[in-house]
């Protein structure tokens, strides 16, 4: 009397056959489909599909019933496993920053893409890894979402450092599993350096005034310190000149090793040259950076004196 459509999932598709006999009709609102689940269709017409959603999984029996208009009926029944759809998910890329300071969040986002073209993805993702060298454990904690059919999403999965975990390198690896804890997939390791928290970089001009001149000669004193236990591992400087119209570079790049070091700039005022400035910048060991520029001094030509004596 009736066949039913279904694969998996919680949707199931009924169509009827169903005749009222020669010469007679349904009574009004027959025939009906039970759906087992306490919902009924009605006015079912012959040779159409009816769909019904159910709330949860499980066995179901559906019952078909017709009367028509002279008490005849007939009817049918047949039961229905509804079993849940498998999951196809993929990994499509994944990111994290590249160091992160003990007691701050390592923060992830995973690109995960639902394969099925009609069933949404229920899943919860995980970030988790162990230190290189010691196994010391970070993980995210799961983060549950839904995934519509054919859609991409992005999943952030922050992971909090312990102001105690192990310094060192990180391997950290997204997986991606079903609300049952069924492993759906597997990322690409990355790693993250868990570090001490970067020291500031200090640089001044000490002298008063910044830039001093002797004749032509104009003279910079610039002091670096790169911070407790760190090194100096990148150190730029830029001397510029106003020649009326255009900056002029007159010098740059100076190599500085130490963690702490003070350095004299001296360098010729060429000539039309008058306005003139000191740009640093520097770059410790761990990464943090710090940039300084002195004021703009005016180099003022020194006048040639005259003088003249007589004898009386």
């Amino acid at each position: 009397m009736f066949g039913i459509e279904y694969t998996s999932g919680l949707t199931v598709s009924v169509t009827v056959t169903a005749d009222p006999g020669g010469g007679s009709s349904w009574i009004s609102g027959d025939p009906v489909i039970l759906w087992g689940d306490g919902s009924t269709t009605t006015s079912v017409l012959n040779g159409r599909a009816y769909s019904h959603t159910y709330s949860s999984y499980g066995t179901y029996t559906i019952m078909f019933e017709g009367e028509n208009e002279c008490g005849g009926i007939c009817g049918d029944e047949k039961s229905i496993t509804l079993v849940e759809a498998a999951i196809d998910v993929t990994i499509v890329d994944w990111t994290l920053q590249s160091s992160v300071n003990l007691g701050d969040t390592i923060v992830t986002n995973v690109t995960v893409k639902n394969n099925s073209s009609t069933e949404e993805a229920s899943i919860k993702a995980l970030v988790s890894g162990t230190n290189t060298t010691t196994g010391y454990p970070l993980s995210s904690g799961y983060v549950g979402t839904t995934i519509p059919a054919s859609t991409t999403v992005g999943i952030s999965c922050p992971i909090d450092v312990p102001a105690d975990a192990d310094l060192g390198t990180y391997q950290l690896t997204p997986t991606m599993y079903a609300l049952d804890d069924t492993l759906l997939a597997i990322g690409t390791s990355k790693t993250v350096a868990v570090v001490e928290e970067c020291p500031e970089v200090t640089i001044t001009f000490p002298n008063t005034p910044e830039i001093s001149f002797n004749g032509t000669t104009a003279t910079c004193r610039i002091y670096v310190n790169a911070g407790a236990g760190e090194t100096v591992s990148r150190y730029g400087t830029s001397i510029l000149a106003y020649d009326g119209s255009n900056w002029i570079e007159l010098a740059d790049q100076l190599d500085l090793l130490s963690q702490e070091q003070t350095v004299d700039l001296t360098w010729e005022m060429t000539a039309g040259t008058d306005w003139c400035m000191v740009g640093g910048t520097v770059i410790n060991s761990c990464g943090a950076s710090n940039s300084k520029n002195t004021s703009y001094y005016k180099y003022t030509e020194c006048p040639v004196p005259t003088c003249s004596f007589r004898i009386n």
